[in-house]
């Protein structure tokens, strides 16, 4: 198992992951996810993904199928006078095929991304998870994450 920089070639595989997570999602949050019959997200977009400079776009693979990515970008703050200046990094996705998960392969990408923000000197890590990925945020709280923000739905 090598983790490796994603690059264009690895689009279907990985937009085949993207749709499993998405059908995680619908089956948690049908309120907020549309069921699709297949990935949604165009080469062109998951391109752009891979090439932004200010992103960080890694694959789990073993030979040629990939197992998993993580996919994080970087985000400054700091604008108004009363936040202090920071830079830091935001994981967007973490996911694991379906056939692939509970063997400590999202931890692998989740320790590869904290080492790469020591070593790129970020002030933080930050991210959001929903509430009804339990095994998510079990992984996320044995790295050291804390809760900092809580976001709240009024359903009309």
């Amino acid at each position: 198992m090598i983790i490796r920089e994603a690059c264009t070639k690895d689009y279907d595989q990985i937009n085949e992951l993207f749709w499993q997570s998405d059908l995680y999602h619908f089956n948690n949050e049908p309120y907020i996810y549309e069921k699709t019959n297949e990935g949604y997200r165009s080469k062109e977009y998951v391109e752009s993904m891979i090439l932004d400079k200010n992103s960080v776009f890694m694959v789990l693979a073993e030979e040629d199928k990939i197992i998993g990515f993580i996919y994080a970008y970087e985000e400054i703050k700091g604008i108004l006078p009363f936040h202090k200046k920071r830079k830091y990094i935001v994981i967007d996705n973490i996911i694991i095929d379906e056939k692939h998960q509970n063997r400590g392969y999202g931890q692998q990408l989740l320790n590869f991304m904290i080492e790469y923000a020591k070593e790129k000197k970020y002030n933080d890590i930050m991210l959001n998870v929903y509430c009804f990925n339990e095994k998510a945020i079990d992984l996320y709280k044995k790295h050291g994450f804390k809760t900092l923000t809580q976001d709240m739905i009024l359903k009309l």
